[in-house]
């Protein structure tokens, strides 16, 4: 019992929350995907995922501030 508790934080300091629902609804899209096909993945799914997906990688973004130049141009 010790090593699932151990897994599982291991799993939920890497992700959180929204990692373990990406990689459960990845697994059940390629479940799907390999027992009936493509046309029998409902769009639902597929909304869900690219969602959980930004939102992981959002999160993960650097937020830098933007430079401003003496003309008021952002600066690259």
């Amino acid at each position: 019992m010790n090593w699932i508790v151990k897994l599982t934080a291991q799993i939920l300091s890497v992700g959180g929350i929204a990692g373990v629902i990406g990689i459960i609804i990845t697994g059940t899209i390629c479940a799907r995907y390999f027992a009936h096909g493509p046309e029998e993945i409902p769009q639902i799914l597929t909304y869900s995922l690219t969602t959980i997906i930004g939102f992981y990688f959002g999160s993960k973004a650097e937020n830098k501030p933007m430079v401003v130049g003496s003309d008021g141009q952002p600066v690259a």
